[in-house]
């Protein structure tokens, strides 16, 4: 095998695994957190979205609940929104525009 090729699959595993691991981190970080103020920043890339609530990012994956009419939380959640969840906790309370929208996320 050419030595070029060996090294640039090498390269891509190395860049592959740093990014699983700062998306498993972000991810951990949210499970064991309590979760307490306003969205500062929410952005998707994915199937995740990434939310900033007192200056710490949290990586989530939700499920659409049929309680919420179906919508998924990228499509209901805006900067300002309140957002709540205990530590060690999968249920996400998202309060906006005066409704709250609960959420489990994995």
């Amino acid at each position: 095998m050419n030595i070029r090729l060996i090294l640039a699959l090498l390269f891509l595993a190395i860049i592959i695994t740093f990014i699983y691991l700062g998306n498993k981190a972000a991810h951990d970080n949210y499970h064991t957190s309590e979760i307490n103020g306003t969205i500062e920043r929410i952005s998707e890339y994915k199937e995740y979205v990434t939310i900033s609530v007192n200056g710490n990012d949290f990586n989530i994956k939700s499920r659409a609940n049929p309680l919420n009419g179906g919508d998924r939380f990228y499509n209901i959640a805006e900067i300002s929104d309140s957002i709540y969840k205990p530590a060690n906790s999968d249920t996400l309370k998202l309060i906006h525009q005066g409704n709250i929208y609960l959420y489990e996320a994995y």
